[in-house]
């Protein structure tokens, strides 16, 4: 799915994906005047982006603004997305819920990235102006190049590690 730039308009019901697809937008960029994102330079989603948690769906996002976020809503444990990639987005929020292979990279959140239930994670080159809350135990969860910073009186991470944790080169801000 091509997004053409400019203002996407929907209801969540019409913002709701549940097969496997591509959508690929040109990028995000700020207006040098203003410091808002410029609609005629990006595809701009009004509304969530949910994803629905069915096996075997495959979804990658590219280059998209998602003005309330991106999320995978599940009713059940026993259904995971196989692949999640979100790259080159600017979003709200970024919630996912059981998802096997999920890759969040050189996107930009002014709230959190929160992960509760995955196989495997790799959260690389992003700017997180929010709370990075990756709790799942047990996980190959790669954290890595990001620059994460906190609202004023909230931590900036929970993150559960163990030996399944690489976490390096990460910039962060205590507000």
């Amino acid at each position: 799915l091509y997004m053409e730039p400019g203002v996407h308009n929907g209801s969540s019901s019409d913002n709701t994906i549940s097969k496997s697809c591509t959508i690929l937008g040109p990028g995000w960029g700020f207006q040098t005047s203003t410091n808002t994102i410029s609609e005629l330079e990006s595809a701009v989603l009004n509304g969530n982006l949910y994803l629905s948690s069915k096996d075997g769906i495959s979804v990658k996002i590219y280059g998209i603004v998602a003005t309330n976020g991106i999320s995978v809503n599940s009713t059940s444990t026993a259904y995971k997305l196989s692949n999640l990639v979100i790259e080159r987005c600017y979003a709200s929020t970024i919630t996912n819920l059981y998802t096997n292979n999920l890759t969040v990279k050189n996107c930009f959140t002014f709230g959190n990235i929160s992960i509760s239930s995955t196989t495997t994670a790799s959260i690389i080159g992003n700017i997180i102006r929010g709370q990075l809350n990756l709790c799942t135990p047990g996980v190959r969860l790669v954290v890595d190049h990001n620059t994460i910073c906190a609202s004023t009186g909230t931590s900036n991470m929970l993150v559960d590690m163990d030996e399944k944790t690489v976490f390096s080169n990460n910039i962060v801000i205590n507000s």
